[in-house]
Order: structure tokens, then sequence, then C-alpha cells
């Protein structure tokens, strides 16, 4: 861009200077945020998929966990994890209850938007959702203590070592196999 400046007795003078317009593009909310369901005091914790925004200028997002509603506030059983977007806790309070929060993502170019997290908290745990976790928590114990039980009364014949001694001789390792019973 050039600008000329000229006075009353038709003296100029002039400067080029360029200017350039640096576009934002704000980050966008591309997926919903599944509700959270958590049950007292059992610990919990849920990440936040990466895909859930977006940033087209390749900018590094931030994030952070703020109340749905203005002068509302996070329960202190609740921490947010920024570096991996999770979000964790021990449920003490709040029976019951449905959690309404913002996580706001930010550019750092003052692009921002944010996505809703509904997180209800339940009184305990259903037998429908214990029953699995119980199995997936024991059967790689039973699957250990079969294996353990198993070798125990393997059969390992006892290599003849005093014969090998005595003979000088190299041992022919193919006619010495191990057979379990």
């Amino acid at each position: 861009m050039k600008i000329v400046a000229t006075d009353p007795k038709s003296s100029t003078i002039s400067t080029t200077f360029t200017i350039f317009i640096e576009k934002n593009k704000p980050p966008l909310a591309v997926e919903l945020i599944d509700k959270i369901e958590v049950f007292m005091f059992l610990y919990f914790q849920v990440q936040i998929p990466d895909t859930v925004f977006r940033e087209e200028d390749n900018d590094p997002l931030t994030y952070q966990l703020v109340p749905y509603e203005e002068g509302g506030a996070i329960p202190p059983w609740i921490t947010f994890i920024e570096a991996n977007r999770t979000i964790l806790g021990i449920p003490k309070d709040r029976q019951g209850d449905t959690f309404k929060f913002k996580v706001f993502v930010n550019d750092g170019r003052k692009g921002s938007v944010y996505q809703i997290v509904y997180m209800t908290v339940n009184p305990n745990y259903t037998l429908s959702k214990l029953v699995p976790l119980v199995i997936i928590g024991i059967l790689p114990m039973i699957a250990m203590f079969i294996f353990v039980f198993t070798l125990g009364f393997a059969k390992v014949p006892a290599m003849p070592a005093e014969e090998m001694l005595e003979k000088k001789e190299k041992p022919d390792f193919d006619s010495y196999r191990f057979i379990l019973d």
C-alpha cells in the first residue's frame, strides 16, 4: 500500500507499507460429548475424545471445564486435567443430580467454542453394570490360577547328568525330550 501526502504548495511525500491480515478460523464443535454416568463413592475417569473439536488453522487448543451457569460451581470432588481432556473424581454428594458443565476450547487467537457435558450421579452400582466388571476382573485371576496349578503337576523327567559325565561325550539332545503328562 502506498500513501501520498500533498501540502498546499503541491509538495508531496509518500511512503509504502504492507498490511498483513491474518484470518483466524475459530475451533469447531463437530461431535456431541456423551452423557457421563457416575456412581456414588466409586472412582470414575472419562476422557473427552479429541475428535469432538476441530481446529482448521492447526492452532494448539486449550481446554477448560466451567460450570454451565455463571456463578455456579464445580463440585470439589471433580478434577479436570486439561492436558488430556480428562474428567475424574469420586462422587461424594448430590446423589441423583444431573450436572451441566461447559467444556470451553480456545485456540489462543480469540477463537473459542464450547460443548455441554451432562453428568448424572447415580445412587449405586446396578447389578447389570457390576456383573461384567466382576467377570472381567476375575477371569484373568482364574486363568493364572489354572496355569500355575497345572505347572505344579507337570512331570519333567530328570536328565541323566551322571551318565553324561561318565561317558565324557557330547549328549544327544534330541534323545532327551520333555514329556508333560
